[in-house]
Formats: structure tokens, sequence, C-alpha cells
């Protein structure tokens, strides 16, 4: 299909027929031979070329050789151009998914003639085409590579796939490379620490793993330390392709780096090779590995790994919520997820389950730094997509929520109430999840020894990503407190198995499937309300219309409307609400509930 082609400066092309695409890079020492890394396919090929970008596909992959020729300080404008342009490509032959791309760029380290870092200039192309080209660029970001080359023009390999499954995958020990702070330039680098492509037929899959470097957070560590690097490297590649790190995202299976093929490393200094080398067979023994003589994109580290690693997935059954959060957020990553309705019936916000992913993620990971496994979150929220992160935040730390009731169309005393009954209930021990407006009404007229939080005051974006612990089917998920007839305090505990048990028997019950979308306007903090908004979406990988709660009576039969417009086939309502609701209903004409 294609061809990547280290070599000299100097070196004679390499021998393949003149159609197939290939790319040379300057990256080998003059006492070194060149060495090609060719990508095959067993299907039929077909191969195309525009310009200076050549191109081959198959059905499922296709192979993208494109670059340019610098042209005075354009850097910038010329990688921005040359990736939309490629984005174009991708889109107009239906290979819509990035796999894996290799960006080379000469003098990566050495400044413009603004004193800018050119490996920054790059990035800040990338960045703004991504930007450009897609509404969630910060998470769809695939597996990359950017290193100095050591002359030649600026070249760019993409790999992108038709059809099949396909996650971006990151490194819990490391900060998302497209969320550094601005010391990495005013545009993040824009890559994935690992890149899972599930094949079309059967259950074959390639991991293709970044440029790895010495790397913790998103700072470098072991500057001026060769060995450290390397073992620094190993062992983030190590964390990522780790089984751990794969059942997180819903994947059965487990690697290191001791199983990785198509091994590149990039070393800056000749005479870190001979060190460099035995490291690298000792941790990866018995594969074929190319030593490359490449800048580093970081100038102040000195070398970068890189592999694929090859499989087959074991069928997996989910158990805890946990485990459907992370299976159907990865298997429905560009679908809808959630929309939320106003008070008007009006849509004011939408999330799909990539983005819900990411910043349930991010928001997990900021919660382990204040709480522990077991400890109780109190969930004062409105009904909306706010509450659902704060939840499945609560829900992969192994937090326990006890939702209630908030928001504008809540009164602040009965908020309080609540609170108060959970703090006599528990005696303390217990913090509040909320809004900005919950914290600013009730916060400051609750009791003095209950903490007060927003999804704002923990969000850090420079967090590390989000370790996973261990979740078992009997932990408790969910506590409702409510006072019972004679006043006293009644305590129901849910754990993971009775809300996926109760997902289970309502996915069964009501025929949802795969294309099933569902619109709710029974609130959360009703058990009724939290089985079918918020579990059964997620077990099911449902799209969810959440409604603002009453909407089904009010004279516009909004609720309706939501499920005529979005073609909606279940819901959950009262049965009082539904026969007021067409009560009121004046006109179905313009209104389409077949598949309801």
């Amino acid at each position: 299909m294609g061809a990547i082609i280290y070599q000299k400066a100097e070196a004679e092309p390499w021998p393949l027929p003149r159609e197939v695409p290939r790319i040379y890079v300057q990256m080998v020492r003059p006492q070194d031979e060149s060495v090609a890394e060719i990508w095959y396919s067993s299907n039929a090929v077909r191969y195309e070329s525009t310009g200076t970008t050549t191109i081959a596909h198959d059905g499922e992959y296709l192979f993208v050789a494109t670059g340019f020729t610098e042209k005075g300080d354009q850097l910038e404008v010329q990688t921005e151009r040359l990736y939309l342009e490629t984005f174009r490509l991708l889109d107009r032959l239906a290979y819509t998914t990035i796999c894996r791309i290799w960006n080379y760029v000469p003098e990566v380290n050495q400044d413009d003639r603004n004193g800018h870092e050119r490996y920054k200039v790059f990035c800040s192309g990338r960045s703004k085409a991504f930007t450009q080209y897609f509404p969630e660029a910060d998470t769809e970001f695939s597996a990359a590579t950017g290193i100095g080359s050591m002359g030649g023009d600026v070249g760019v390999v993409f790999l992108a796939k038709k059809a099949g499954e396909v996650i971006h995958l990151e490194n819990p020990e490391q900060t998302p490379a497209y969320f550094y702070p601005e010391q990495y330039g005013p545009r993040s680098p824009s890559f994935a620490r690992a890149t899972y492509a599930r094949s079309q037929v059967g259950r074959g899959y390639h991991i293709f793993v970044s440029g790895t470097a010495s790397v913790i957070g998103y700072e470098s560590v072991h500057q001026g330390d060769i060995t450290r690097q390397v073992e620094t490297s190993i062992d983030n590649i190590n964390t990522v392709v780790s089984a751990i790190n794969l059942n997180a995202y819903g994947i059965n299976s487990g690697h290191g780096a001791h199983s990785l093929s198509s091994v590149k490393v990039y070393i800056r200094h000749e005479r870190d090779f001979a060190t460099v080398k035995a490291l690298c067979e000792r941790h990866c023994p018995n594969r074929p590995i190319a030593y490359l003589h490449a800048d580093i994109c970081r100038s102040d580290l000195d070398v970068e790994i890189e592999g694929v690693a090859y499989g087959e997935d074991r069928p997996s059954v989910p158990a805890t919520l946990r485990d459907y959060f992370t299976l159907q957020t990865a298997r429905n990553a560009r679908k809808p997820a959630y929309i939320y309705l106003d008070e008007n019936g009006e849509e004011c916000d939408q999330i799909s389950f990539l983005l819900l992913r990411h910043k349930v993620f991010n928001i997990a990971s900021c919660l382990q730094r204040r709480f522990k496994k077991g400890d109780k979150l109190v969930l004062a929220y409105s009904p909306g997509i706010e509450f659902v992160i704060a939840y499945y935040a609560c829900i992969l730390s192994g937090l326990v929520v006890i939702p209630i009731p908030a928001g504008d169309q809540v009164e602040t005393e009965y908020t309080l109430q609540k609170i108060q009954l959970v703090a006599e209930t528990l005696d303390g021990g217990f913090a509040v999840l909320c809004d900005d407006d919950t914290k600013r009404r009730v916060g400051e007229r609750s009791l003095p020894d209950i903490e007060f939080l927003t999804l704002g005051d923990l969000w850090d974006k420079h967090q590390k990503s989000f370790e996973f612990i261990a979740v078992e089917r009997d932990d408790i998920a969910t506590l409702w407190i409510a006072s019972d007839s004679a006043g006293d305090a009644k305590v129901v505990s849910l754990s993971h198995d009775d809300l996926v048990e109760k997902a289970r028997a309502e996915i069964e019950n009501w025929d949802y499937t795969s294309q099933s979308v569902s619109v709710s306007c029974v609130p959360h903090y009703r058990y009724l309300g939290l089985v079918f908004s918020m579990i059964l979406p997620i077990c099911n990988g449902t799209t969810t219309i959440l409604m603002a709660p009453g909407a089904f009576v009010r004279p516009q039969t909004d609720w309706l409307r939501a499920i005529s417009h979005y073609r909606a086939t279940h819901s959950i309502v009262a049965t009082s609400g539904y026969e007021a609701c067409v009560a009121r209903l004046t006109n179905m004409q313009d209104m389409e509930v077949s598949g309801f």
C-alpha cells in the first residue's frame, strides 16, 4: 500500500512499483543502511495521485503520502493547508477515521525568523486545521509522531480507516498532549498516545503507539540521562498498552513493549546509539528495530520510541456501570449521547459519547485527588448534562452518589432540607457537588463543615489522565435518603449490580436496540428517572433527550414534539402525565410518532 523510506541525503530511490505511495525521510547516519517500512494489504489496492500527494486504498485502510517544499517563512500556513487538503481527500474517499499520522519536519528544534521554534509553528498549523475541520478536535486526535528529519522537505503520512471500531487511547501517567500548557506552544500538539483500530472482519486489531518519550504528566524528565529516558519511554508504552489501560477502554486484551512490531527508535545524538540499542534489545527481545538519527520534538529530550501491537479481541461481558460506560462511550464515540431541551422545549446543549467520556475522565481524575473509593458525594443538580458528567465521574472514581433535587425549579429551602437530612443520616462525612448557582444559593446557608464544589472547581485540563481503580459489582453506587410518612429517614442502597440488572431488564422488556432514541421528562433524583435517563442509556448506547421536568403537561406539548422531532422510540412518563399531554394537544398532523 505504501512505504516510508529512511535514508541518507544522497541515497538512491528505493525500488518500488511506480504507483506505490512513498515518502523519503533523511534519518540515517552515513555508516548505516537505508530502512524501508512497507505497508501491505491482502486486499485489492487502488492507487491515485494528485499534485504531490499519492494515495493507496483497499476498502478498509487508506495510505496517504504527502508533503511540501517550504516557501520562505510559511511553515504554519503550509502545514494548515496540507492538513485541510488531506481531510477533504479523506472525506471524498470516505476514509474518515484517522488511525495514525507521521510528521517529519527538518530543523524541528530551530527557531524561525520570528524567534518561534519550528516544531511549535508546525503544531500551530496542524491544530488550526483540526479546529477548523472537526467540531470536537480536542478529543478526535489519533496516534501520531512528530519528529525532526536531518534535511529535505516536510513530509506527512496518514493512515485512515473506512469502517470499524477505532478508539484513541491515553496514558494515565501523562497529561493528554492536546492539553499541554502554553509553554509547549500557543497551540498544543494534536495526538493521542495510541490508537486502537479493529478490523472490519473478525476480531483482529492493531494498536498504533505514538512516538513516546520521557514525559510524566506534561513535563520532560531525566534530561541528560539517556538510560533513564529510554526506561521511562518504555514504561510509558507498557502503561498505555497494558491490560489495565486497554480494559478501561472496553478492550479485552493487553500488551507490553516486548510484543510490539514495527518498532522505530529515534535518537538525537550519535554517541547514544550503542546505549539505546542495548536497552531496547533487552526490553524488546527478538524484535526487528530500526534505529534512526533524528531530532526529538522536545529539545530537552534525546530519544523517542514507537511501534504497533497486533492481536485479537477476546469477548468480554461488562459487569459494572464503569464497564458499560467505558465500552459504550468507545463503541458509540461520534453518536450523540445526550441532548438537553430547556424549559421552552428548545435544544440548548448536547454532548457526544466521545466528549462525554473525555469530560468524565477528566473530572474523575480530579476527584481522585480529593476523595478515596467509597467516599460519599451529594449531587445537587437540576436535570441536564452537567449532572450526567458529575454522576459518571463519581461512579468511575468508586464514589457513592446521593442525588437530591436542586436548581431554578426547586426551592432553596427544599434543597437545604435534603442536605440537612443527609447530614443527620450519615453523621457528616460527605461533600456536595453542584452547579455554580446552587453553590451560591445553598452553600452559604448550609452547615459550615460541609464542602461545596462545582465542576469548575475540579476542572484541571493539565491533570494526568484518569487512572482506573477496582470497582466490583456489589460496590454501592447510589444512595437514596428520604423521609417516610413518620418523618424518619429511609436509606436505600443501590449497588452497581442493582442498577445494571434493572437497566438490562428494561432493555429486554421494552425492546431497546442500538438504534433506539429515548426522551425523558422524569428527573434523575427519582429512581425511574435515574434508571431510564442515566443508567439504561449508558448500558445500551442509547441517544437520550433530556427535558426540563413537567414539559409533557405544558400547552405546547413539548414532550410529544420532542418525540416527533427526534424520531424517539421510547420514553418514560407517568400515565397521568401522558393523558394530560394528549388532552392539551389540538393538532397531531405535523407530528411523527409512528416509531414510538
